[in-house]
């Protein structure tokens, strides 16, 4: 994941080093895996729900079908990769640009969490 705030640090730090024409990754450091985020966020949320594991098959199967029939929750390229462990290097855009994410994965989350309630709740 990455923070929106990271991005344009690093647009500013491409800007500040003459734009090099290069491709950089952008991402977060150190991300705990998938259950210990949402976990976390469970818990900022102050809510007794529970993680539970799924099959990756079965998910990306029933939003597929989902997908078909016009009620989709993603799109699928997201849902395709979705049980895939992707984890970029991003020690060249750290070296090159001297750029570091300010941001890490869990503090995004439970702020979209919070911004999602905040949301939710003056439209209602």
């Amino acid at each position: 994941m990455i923070s929106v705030f990271d991005c344009v640090s690093a647009i500013l730090c491409a800007i500040d080093r003459g734009l090099p024409n290069k491709e950089y990754n952008l991402g977060s450091k150190n991300s705990p895996d998938i259950r210990t985020l949402l976990k976390g966020v469970v818990q900022a949320a102050h809510s007794r729900s529970v993680v539970i594991p799924t099959p990756g098959s079965l998910v990306k199967f029933v939003l597929n079908v989902l997908d078909t029939i016009g009620l989709t929750v993603m799109y699928k390229e997201q849902f395709m990769i979705a049980d895939e462990e992707y984890v970029l290097d991003i020690s060249e855009t750290e070296k090159d640009l001297d750029w570091h994410p300010q941001y890490n994965d869990e503090d995004m989350l439970k702020e979209a969490y919070r911004m999602y309630k905040e949301n939710r709740n003056t439209n209602e």
